[in-house]
This record gives structure tokens, C-alpha cells and sequence, in this order.
């Protein structure tokens, strides 16, 4: 996003030298992109990259970019806000949802929200600065687009196309799931066995990690033990009554099975959580199903989970 959460768009010049650069570099690094959209103060990309060059590719783009910028308005400094954000994504499970949630930006906004459906669609698909109107077949579609990802239904391409516009503007007509809602650790978007593969690929059998945000951010979770200790004591219970198979209802032990998941995954596989609490794999991701249900229509909930996960941050800080 713009420093500051400044605009960083500010003319249609601005946003075609943005996709010039992305396609520049997407081609001279291999990297394969599946779906863009910028908005006047942020970006957002989904790509593949091969040869593992992530932050080179964006790093190119955004000097490149920032660069042209300053020399074209005759200013200088930073254009965006620190590093970049990325989130390994298991493309098999959320790849497709990942591309509808990107390209539904523009009409997600305050601006738009109460409009008719017709409206919200006409935007959508009018909208210059994604590449949703591309691989629909309104727009000429960029050489360097990695169209064919997005097309997994049979048919000759005009099918294709016309499913993937009724997948995306689903969106328009019903409350769809927010797929980063899923993200582990802030890093990783995937199954429970992709995100296991993704844990032993960062961190090695000695526990040191290979020198990626993921990784890092892999590796700084808690003990189980400690964080069990915090829940108990932020609820005011016995250890014990956390694992007991007669108090899988309690408050107190869904809370340890809801922040196991965010702070134990870099430590423990699922199984020997699920283990720990007195669960099957299967159990254990039942249970953090619904409680992730029920915190979504419980204000009470939202707030009393807020206060407890800054205790855990306070833990976890003094690891």
C-alpha cells in the first residue's frame, strides 16, 4: 500500500506505467501472474514464481516504478509502505476463491456497497486496473497473463471465460468467504497439509529456519504448554479442566483449541495438538470450525478473544 496510506495512483498514466512494469518483470523473471488489481492506495498480485524470486521480481517493480514516478512529478522517497506482504498460497484449495476476492476490489468499497447488483456489475466489469475484464474476454488480454490456471472447466475458451465471470460475480449477488480470513501464521493460506509441508520446507530438523518471512514467522509461536498456562490463567480455571473429555464445551477449552491453531502450528503438527486436547484429527478441526463460526456472531467473544491474545503476545514476546 501508498506510505502513509497515501494515494499512489493518481492518474491513468500512473496505473498503465504500474502494469507496463508488472509485465516487464513478469517476463524477465518467469514469473507467472494469475490475477492484479490496483487501487488508488494499494495493490494486490497473485503470481507463481518458479525459479523462487519473489522478492527480486518485486523489488524490480516497485524501484522501477517508483523511480519513473519521481522522475516523472519531480519528487522523491518512498512511494509505498515497507516491505510488501506475501502469504504462501495452496492454489489447489483457495487459488480460485484468492482470484475472485482480488478482482471483486473495486466493488467492495463504501462507495459501492449499497448499489444494485446491476451497477456493482457494471463497475466491475468496466473497471481498467485488474485483469478481470481480460480473462472474461472484454479487454484484450496481456501476453504475459497466466490465463490458463483460471480456466479449470472444459469447453473452448468463450465457455471458459463466461464461467469464470458467473465464479467471480457470485461475489455480487451473496456474501462470499473471505479466503486471507484463513491465513496461518500471517503467512500461509492452505490446507492443514499444505501448511504442515510449508512448516518442515521452512524449518529445519534443529529448528532453525531458512531466511524467509515465512519461515520467521513460522517459527515464533509458543509452546503448547505455556499457552494452555495463559489460557487457564486468563479464565481463572485448573489446567486440568482444559483437558478433560467431560469439559469439551467450556469456554475455557475453546479458547486453547481456537489459539492453538494460530500460535502452536510453527511447533506441532495437528495431529499432536489434536492429541494434546484429548481429540482426533478430525474432531479437532470440527471444533475449530465452529468456534471460528460462533466468534464471528458474538461481539462478547471478539472482544474477550482480543484481550487474551494480547496476553499470548505478551507471552510469546518474552519466549
Amino acid at each position: 500500500r501508498g506510505d502513509n496510506r497515501r494515494r499512489v495512483f493518481n492518474s491513468e498514466d500512473d496505473y498503465r506505467l504500474f502494469i507496463d512494469r508488472l509485465g516487464f518483470f513478469a517476463e524477465t523473471y518467469r514469473v507467472k501472474v494469475r490475477a492484479f488489481c490496483l487501487m488508488p492506495n494499494h495493490f494486490h498480485l497473485y503470481v507463481c514464481t518458479p525459479e523462487g524470486n519473489l522478492s527480486r521480481f518485486m523489488q524490480s517493480v516497485l524501484t522501477s516504478f517508483t523511480s519513473i514516478m519521481n522522475h516523472r512529478h519531480r519528487t522523491s522517497g518512498h512511494l509505498f509502505q515497507g516491505r510488501f506482504k506475501s502469504i504462501v498460497v495452496d492454489d489447489r484449495k483457495y487459488g480460485m476463491s484468492l482470484c475472485r476476492y482480488i478482482h471483486l476490489n473495486p466493488v467492495r468499497t463504501t462507495k459501492f456497497s449499497r448499489r444494485p447488483v446491476a451497477e456493482r456489475r457494471a463497475e466491475l466489469r468496466g473497471y481498467a486496473w485488474s485483469s478481470y475484464a481480460g480473462l472474461i474476454g472484454l479487454r484484450e488480454c496481456p501476453a504475459w497473463l497466466d490465463k490458463g490456471e483460471n480456466y479449470p472447466w472444459p469447453g473452448n475458451l468463450r465457455e471458459k471465460q463466461k464461467r469464470y465471470a458467473e465464479f467471480v460475480e457470485a461475489g455480487l449477488l451473496r456474501e462470499i468467504e473471505n479466503p486471507m480470513e484463513h491465513v496461518r501464521a500471517q503467512s500461509v493460506l492452505g490446507s492443514d497439509s499444505f501448511t504442515e509441508m510449508v512448516r518442515r520446507k521452512f524449518l529445519d530438523l534443529t529448528g532453525n529456519i531458512s531466511d524467509c518471512p515465512q519461515g520467521k514467522k513460522l517459527s515464533a509461536f509458543l509452546d503448547f504448554d505455556r499457552l494452555s498456562d495463559t489460557v487457564a490463567a486468563f479464565y481463572g480455571v485448573g489446567s486440568e479442566l482444559l483437558f478433560s473429555k467431560y469439559g469439551r464445551c467450556n469456554e475455557a477449552r475453546q479458547a486453547l483449541i481456537y489459539f492453538s491453531e494460530l500460535y502452536c502450528r510453527g511447533r506441532y503438527p495437528l495431529k499432536d495438538i489434536a492429541e494434546r486436547l484429548n481429540l482426533k484429527l478430525g474432531g479437532y478441526a470440527s471444533c475449530r470450525r465452529s468456534i471460528r463460526e460462533k466468534l464471528k456472531r458474538q461481539k462478547e467473544m471478539q472482544a474477550k478473544y482480543k484481550s487474551l491474545s494480547k496476553q499470548i503476545e505478551d507471552v510469546k514476546c518474552k519466549n
